[in-house]
């Protein structure tokens, strides 16, 4: 996907390139006219010049460095003044763009990034990467460095670029991690969307500066499982989104509809059906690969620790799928929650529950900042709808918060 901000980055450096482009022909096009009018025209100091001293003059003509003008009267002439007035304007253009490039490096990204001391380093920028960047931003004081390598954040007009310094790279490589000012910073999150990498890089994190707090975003529900204790040993705590929205769902009654298997439903069932205390009793799961997502839930957390799982497999956009899931829940009123990954059909069939069944559900989206205007549909609809992103943000993305270890940060 491109996103607008990709095409910003894009047009930029395609203006740029175009601009330098455009230079090197004008430069090319006056030094050739030029030398060819050095040939025909007489000059001032009374001479013609031979083809390898007018290819000198041309050149001369750049730097202001020629002694002589020519001699007014002919075409050629005219054209040769020209020359000596455009030529001059190529070079100070050439000037100011290579100074202007050098001002950037100067006060870029990785200047300020290299200013900066027990800072916080954001590796990678993910779907809830602006939910971390949201929580970082109510601490005034914080200090931040992004590295974006997916190019979400190209354009320098987004407004992370102008309160904290973005770089452009491989959030996982250590010569980008140290342009971050990994060697001094205090903690790094790892916030793509891709788990492993995320691991991956805290280690490496870890590995330049033994003690940070490293924190991974994991939302890959079977590589959370088998983490157990084996990241926590290398000094990264991981952090798996998907339950720490789940654990800010607010709900009532025991049982439960189910739309959607991924990695939010599944840590609902997780969140809320897990345990002695747990508020969720029965859970009917619809998803097209139920069957299967329910036996490696029980097997992987045990059968007699999880509420009552009765998996439907079957699409959520079909009525008699849901007709079906109505009936199984056993009760006047259940609770509905769509959460596939497809905002439309979510949308869709809690329409559907509203109008055939008299049904208000409760309708996750991935739209983030877009989900205003759904939230508006959905209150006139009579339905529910929150965003994911929204769950996230009201809790805290930042891990344990423990002191960071004793370790030198550097001159």
């Amino acid at each position: 996907m491109l996103y607008i901000s990709d095409m910003e980055g894009l047009a930029e450096t395609a203006r740029k390139r175009s601009s330098r482009l455009g230079l090197a022909v004008l430069a090319m096009l006056v030094a050739a006219v030029s030398s060819l009018a050095f040939t025909r025209v007489e000059l001032t100091s009374g001479q013609t010049l031979s083809v390898p001293e007018a290819a000198y003059a041309s050149l001369q003509l750049f730097t202001l460095n020629n002694g002589a003008c020519p001699r007014s009267g002919t075409g050629w002439a005219a054209i040769l003044w020209a020359c000596y007035f455009i030529a001059p304007l190529v070079s100070a253009s050439t000037l100011v763009s290579f100074g202007a490039q050098v001002w950037s490096d100067i006060r870029g990204p990785a200047h300020r990034a290299g200013q900066l001391r027990g800072h916080t380093v954001v590796a990678g920028y993910g779907k809830y990467t602006e939910a971390l960047l949201a929580n970082l931003a109510r601490e005034k004081a914080r200090k931040v460095v992004i590295i974006d390598s997916n190019g979400k954040l190209a354009s320098p007009h987004h407004p992370e670029h102008r309160e904290w310094p973005v770089l452009r790279g491989d959030f996982g490589s250590e010569g980008v991690l140290r342009a971050a000012g990994i060697s001094v910073a205090d903690e790094v999150y790892a916030a793509s969307d891709q788990s492993f990498r995320n691991l991956a890089a805290c280690q490496q994190a870890v590995a330049v500066r033994p003690g940070i707090r490293s924190y991974a975003l994991v939302a890959d529900p079977d590589l959370w499982d088998g983490l157990g204790d084996t990241v926590t040993d290398l000094g990264i705590e991981p952090i798996n989104p998907y339950a720490v929205a789940a654990r800010n769902w607010d709900f009532d009654g025991p049982v439960l509809v189910l739309a959607g298997f991924g990695g939010f439903g599944r840590a609902i069932v997780l969140e809320h059906g897990r345990g002695a205390t747990r508020r969720l009793k029965r859970v009917v799961l619809i998803d097209r690969d139920a069957d299967r997502k329910c036996r490696h839930l029980l097997k992987t957390y045990g059968r007699d620790d999880i509420a009552e799982l009765v998996p439907i497999k079957g699409d959520i956009y079909d009525p008699a799928v849901f007709e079906q899931a109505l009936t199984l829940a056993n009760v006047p009123e259940p609770m509905v929650m769509l959460a596939t990954g497809d905002d439309e059909s979510n949308v869709e069939m809690a329409l559907v529950l509203r109008h055939r069944w008299n049904i208000s559900a409760t309708v996750i989206v991935r739209l983030g900042t877009q989900s205003a205007g759904m939230t508006e549909l959905a209150k006139r609809a009579g339905f529910r709808c929150v965003a994911l992103q929204n769950l996230i943000k009201t809790s805290d993305l930042q891990g344990a918060r423990t002191p960071p270890a004793e370790i030198d940060r550097g001159p």
